[in-house]
């Protein structure tokens, strides 16, 4: 889920990226890049990856980019920051 910055309390999402073309299962940590891409840690997966979204993903939304592999030394992403 996205929310707008500086949201706080009860505050529905801006945005929801969710479903089969996602490639996610099990994301632990979201980042807004300033290229304004999403940047999702995905621990969850067979294999540990981060997920690319272009901006203003919503819904059902293919990752731009996957990194995943064993040269990536990924095991199980958490927080991420980007810039």
């Amino acid at each position: 889920m996205v929310f707008s910055p500086g949201a706080s309390g009860s505050v529905a999402p801006t945005a929801i990226i969710q479903g089969a073309h996602t490639k996610l299962a099990g994301p632990s940590s979201i980042a807004i890049g300033s290229d304004g891409n999403i940047y999702v840690t995905n621990g969850g997966a067979s294999q540990p990856s981060v997920n690319i979204y272009p901006q203003g993903a919503n819904g059902d939304t293919a990752p731009l980019a996957v990194l995943a592999g064993t040269a990536t030394q990924l095991v199980s992403p958490g927080p991420i920051a980007v810039s």
